[in-house]
């Protein structure tokens, strides 16, 4: 069955799978543009419905691999209807409701200019800042809708309130972490660590030795579009005060970044290579972030791409060079 078949049969037959009180509701198999990601989708809206779930048929057609068709469209029609808990989808357009369920996100500024001509959002070091209002948070999976400009005229708010609430509001329901890099990989072995991770980011950071251990692995507690994190107010300055060291900071994906300790023992080249092959290699695109990377400064607090770092590094040095010149042609003058 090819692409097209698949997706005509899932449109002819879906009704047939859908509870008793979605009888007449529309059906629609449409192109669907998120951030880093275009598919096709299939939504399926009860009467007086507003808004309602994309379903990705993209990655539907991709289970029958795996899975008979009967099986595939049963779990179209549970993701076209499953109803988040704690938020109805169409109270999303009200501001007060909305409010305490924003959160931030980052992607490439240069990969997504077409979706974001007509959505509100920040460009900091290349990658764009955009809010997004959480529906459904479960078993890994993170179900939102971003902040376009039709929604943000519907809120009633400056853009400037919009993202004061999502900065803020992010580290409510999408607290960071941070774990050793070892930590991560043992649980993607399924491999149990003899000290487990502490829950809380204080006393992760307490057990964090990231000069010692090389490298640590940053997200939100969820690991679902968790390189955001990095933007959190004030989180690069607490980390830095508690490492007492600089490090780089590698765009892994968009869930995560890698905090690699500036000792001397790494070279910015050598990771923006490392940085590069990987997201060609084993980067899928959707989630790929950037080839950038960043640092951080933790005596002067602040965040830039590694090679402004380098450039700043490089004319402190030539200051400092010739600051003393300066001071010997001042005692010459007064010597005449």
């Amino acid at each position: 069955m090819n692409f097209d078949d698949f997706t005509a049969l899932i449109e002819d037959r879906i009704m047939d799978y859908l509870p008793e009180d979605y009888m007449g509701a529309s059906v629609e198999i449409t192109e669907t543009r998120k951030l880093n990601h275009t598919y096709t989708a299939l939504i399926v809206k009860k009467e007086g419905q507003d808004i309602a779930a994309s379903v990705d048929l993209d990655m539907l057609y991709d289970m029958l691999e795996d899975m008979s068709f009967e099986e595939v469209i049963k779990q179209a029609a549970d993701m076209a209807t499953r109803q988040p808990e704690g938020l109805d989808i169409n109270s999303i357009q009200d501001y007060e409701k909305a409010r305490e369920h924003l959160f931030i996100r980052v992607s490439s500024a240069e990969d997504n200019k077409d979706l974001l001509k007509d959505t509100p959002y920040k460009e900091i070091l290349g990658l764009a800042v955009t809010c997004h209002v959480l529906v459904d948070l479960e078993d890994g999976e993170m179900g939102s809708t971003m902040v376009t400009g039709p929604l943000l005229d519907k809120f009633g708010v400056t853009t400037e309130q919009l993202f004061e609430d999502a900065f803020l509001n992010s580290q409510e329901i999408l607290p960071p972490s941070i774990e050793p890099m070892e930590a991560m990989i043992a649980k993607m072995m399924g491999l149990r660590m003899e000290t487990e991770v502490p829950e809380t980011l204080d006393a992760q950071l307490e057990n964090l030795d990231l000069e010692k251990m090389g490298m640590a692995v940053l997200t939100n507690r969820q690991a679902v579009n968790g390189a955001a994190v990095i933007f959190y107010p004030d989180l690069m300055a607490k980390i830095g005060d508690s490492q007492q060291v600089d490090f780089f900071i590698l765009p892994s994906s968009t869930h995560e970044v890698i905090l690699v300790p500036d000792n001397g023992s790494m070279k910015l080249k050598d990771l923006e290579d490392m940085v590069r092959s990987i997201n060609e290699a084993e980067v899928s695109p959707k989630d790929r972030l950037s080839d950038t990377v960043y640092h951080y400064d933790h005596r002067e607090h602040i965040l830039e791409r590694g090679s402004d770092f380098e450039n700043r590094a490089k004319e402190d040095t030539a200051d400092s060079a010739e600051a003393p010149k300066a001071k010997h042609k001042k005692e010459k003058d007064w010597e005449r």
